[in-house]
């Protein structure tokens, strides 16, 4: 640890030893790389290893408290990091936070520190070199002078601000008048007095309606009730006559079918002898041959089971009906005609099969005749029985159907009475309804009446109501127009107390700034003096009263006073300038110092003597001891060996053989 101490402090050492770089790292840890001659690659020490780190603890004390600060290069990335602690407590901990703070402790940024607090080696003409703009701007800034020059800024961006929001005030009154505003807001509120009048009317008619309406009410109710029960017995017996036809309808059509049953009775006996006569001559046949005789049973069988499909198919296209189902498939029938082709098709498919079938058995029928004859048996006998056999044929053949037929009448019979005792009860149904719809009290020429005198008064009530609506929905829309103006009535007397109360803080900003202004003018008015007074005796110390004194004209040139007449700096001696630089540097130095708000307390001067003789070098110390007065660290960096015995501290910096620079004891 280096501890620099109150008063002047030497650096010594040979060319190289490292004493600049001593003070670069106190630049460096307060401002970082901004601070730096070189890039951070060129910090690290060259023959230290690639994962060292780089590493300044920096500790100094401003206006009672201890503030340290601590910035690192970490390893081989090199990855910056700083940290600052005030009275042992981090404040910031990171490296633009370390920035912010410092910038915030000395009032300076980097470039302000070097050139008033810290003159390097050779650069005793940093200010002279620089353009007359850039150092009028530089020792404004240095002066801490450019803090006016914000607040200017800062008023005038909201004057500026103030003056578009003041255009848009006056644009707002001027567009919103609050007399003619309060104009239409009364004439909103006529409107809407009168639709007031004109819906409270409209309530008054809706009551009397309602109130007529509810004593009609229970009458219309009555009358619809009475209709909806005479209706619904018409359409009962209107159903009942409906199925009272379709009975009568089918009872006619079985009574036909019995009769023809009847008929057929008659003539059934003989068919029935004929039946049996030839079922024994076919016994009587077969004992004779039994040739083709399973054949022909197959082909009968098959004949018998044609008649029955055939008759079954016509007696369910009789019951076919519309609206009922179809007795072979089961499903409703809509088209009676289609259906009704559809059986057709069907019988006519059966018949041609059974006159097929027919054939064939007339056929197996002769190859057993012929099959006979090669028999040898009474032949006379066999065909006087095969002619009576023949003759009895057709009765024969016709005895399963008239059978069926007869079977069906029989069947008829039943289905007949019950069709008939149906048909009776619904007549008697029918009887009864007609007889309870003369006494359902309706008269439809009343039940008209009542119902359109009904409708009437609800339509008038539902135009009322709806009249109604629109009055509200149009007392609603006035309303809001009224709550509309008055917010406008509202907002034009803000915005012309707006305005007013605008105007007066825009007058005060401008005054304010043109105080500002005049303040900055003063303070700029009152540096160049000061400046030149200062440096001017500090001129005069340092050459035993050779030059009288400085001026600085208003591009902050710097002009030495020799004799009676003032000459550019350019004229003199290199030494001359140096020390006339030197002089202009401490003064502002001098001037920060007496008007910072806080304790800079120090300045570093590095290499100052280069140019100077041992007369000059003498002065110059004294100068500086003079202003330790005001300074408590004055930091002095010199090869020059003879300052040892004339400074109140010392530090001297070696260089060992291996390039590593120390202090030595």
């Amino acid at each position: 640890m280096i501890e620099f101490g109150d008063g002047i402090t030497g650096i010594v050492g040979l060319n190289g030893a490292g004493k600049s770089t001593l003070v670069e790292a106190i630049a460096w840890t307060l401002y970082g790389p901004n601070a730096a001659r070189t890039g951070k690659e060129g910090i690290k020490r060259s023959t230290a290893s690639i994962a060292a780190n780089v590493e300044t603890e920096l500790i100094m004390e401003i206006e009672g408290t201890e503030y340290k600060i601590v910035r690192i290069l970490k390893g081989g990335s090199q990855t910056a990091d700083a940290s600052i602690f005030a009275g042992g407590k981090q404040i910031a901990d990171s490296v633009k936070g370390v920035e912010k703070e410092v910038a915030y402790l000395l009032k300076m940024d980097w470039k302000s520190f070097y050139t008033s607090f810290f003159a390097r080696q050779k650069e005793l003409n940093a200010l002279t070199d620089l353009t007359p703009a850039s150092r009028r701007d530089t020792i404004i800034r240095m002066l801490r002078i450019d803090a006016v020059d914000k607040v200017i800024k800062l008023i005038n961006e909201e004057k500026k601000k103030n003056t578009l929001k003041l255009e848009l005030l006056k644009q707002t009154v001027i567009l919103k008048k609050p007399t003619e505003l309060l104009a239409e807001k009364m004439v909103l509120e006529k409107s809407l007095d009168r639709l007031g009048k004109e819906l409270n009317k409209v309530e008054g008619n809706i009551k009397g309606l309602e109130a007529n309406l509810s004593k009609f009410k229970a009458k219309f109710n009555e009358e619809r009730a009475v209709s909806n029960k005479y209706a619904e017995l018409d359409k009962k017996r209107t159903g009942l006559e409906a199925r009272l036809t379709g009975l009568s309808k089918r009872e006619s059509e079985l009574n036909d079918q019995i009769a023809e049953g009847k008929k057929l009775e008659k003539e059934f006996a003989k068919i029935e002898k004929a039946h049996k006569e030839y079922l024994d001559i076919e016994k009587q046949l077969k004992k004779l041959t039994i040739a083709k005789e399973s054949e022909i049973q197959a082909s009968e069988r098959k004949l018998g089971e044609l008649r029955d499909k055939y008759k079954e198919l016509g007696d369910n296209k009789k019951l076919l009906k519309v609206g009922q189902p179809c007795p072979t498939c089961g499903q409703l029938i809509k088209d009676k005609r289609t259906i009704e082709e559809h059986f057709d098709e069907e019988m006519e498919k059966i018949k041609s099969e059974g006159e097929t079938v027919k054939s064939v058995l007339k056929a197996l029928k002769e190859e057993k005749k012929a099959s006979i004859k090669e028999l040898k048996f009474d032949f006379e006998e066999y065909a006087r029985i095969s002619k009576r056999l023949a003759d009895l044929e057709d009765d024969h053949e016709r005895y399963p159907e008239v059978k069926a037929e007869l079977e069906e009448k029989v069947k008829a019979e039943v289905i007949l009475a019950r069709v008939t005792q149906e048909r009776k009860d619904i007549e008697s149904d029918i009887k009864g309804i007609i007889s309870e719809m003369k006494n359902v009290p309706f008269d439809a020429k009343e039940h008209e009446r009542i119902t359109e005198e009904f409708d009437t008064s609800n339509a008038t009530l539902n135009k009322e109501k709806n009249l109604r609506g629109n009055f509200q929905r149009e007392i609603d829309r006035l309303d809001e127009q009224v709550k509309g103006k008055l917010k406008d009535i509202n907002e034009a007397e803000k915005a012309r107390k707006d305005e007013k109360d605008l105007s007066e803080i825009k007058e005060k900003q401008e005054r304010f700034v043109n105080l500002v202004a005049d303040y900055r003018q003063y303070l700029i008015s009152r540096i160049r003096p000061k400046l030149s007074e200062i440096s001017g005796e500090l001129l005069s110390e340092l050459t035993s009263g050779k030059y009288t004194g400085v001026e600085l004209d208003e591009e902050y040139n710097l002009y030495i006073i020799d004799g009676n007449a003032k000459y550019p700096l350019p004229r003199f001696s290199g030494g001359e300038a140096d020390i006339a630089n030197l002089c202009l540097r401490l003064a502002i130095s001098q001037l920060i110092a007496e008007s910072s708000a806080i304790e800079t307390g120090f300045i570093i001067l590095d290499e100052i003597f280069g140019s100077q003789d041992i007369h000059r070098k003498a002065l110059i110390l004294q100068a500086l001891n003079n202003l330790s007065r005001k300074f408590r660290q004055i930091i002095l960096i010199t090869h020059v060996e003879d300052i040892k015995d004339t400074v109140e501290n010392i530090i001297e910096v070696v260089e060992n053989e291996e390039g590593i620079s120390y202090i030595k004891a």
